[in-house]
């Protein structure tokens, strides 16, 4: 377990999402005995993929994005934090000084695939 304290963050997130980067959608969404019907072929947003034993993950996310409508002196960021072991900020704009954020007027939502 990990926390991302205010040291990191632009203010405080109101919601966040994973990215799709690597994604195994495309494979047949598991079934077992207990499925209610046929699974999905692809594009199924079931969180495992494969079957007994070879079961996957779906997602392996590099990024988490957190919506942060008000940060102080702005109107809206969304805050991209790289999930690596050091769950540091990620410099959106490399023609600009110290750390970026997503410039988002107003943000209250960030969504992804398989949160859909």
């Amino acid at each position: 377990q990990i926390s991302i304290g205010p040291e990191k963050l632009s203010g405080l997130p109101v919601d966040m999402a994973f990215d799709d980067l690597r994604a195994l959608a495309g494979l047949p969404n598991f079934q077992s005995a207990f499925s209610a019907g046929p699974p999905a072929q692809s594009n199924g947003k079931h969180l495992v993929r494969g079957g007994c034993p070879a079961v996957v993950n779906t997602l392996e996310s590099k990024f988490l994005f957190l919506a942060i409508p008000n940060p102080i002196g702005g109107t809206g960021v969304v805050d991209v934090i790289l999930m690596d072991g050091t769950f540091g900020r990620v410099d959106t704009n490399a023609f600009q000084p110290n750390i970026q954020s997503i410039p988002a007027e107003d943000v209250q939502v960030v969504s992804s695939f398989f949160r859909q």
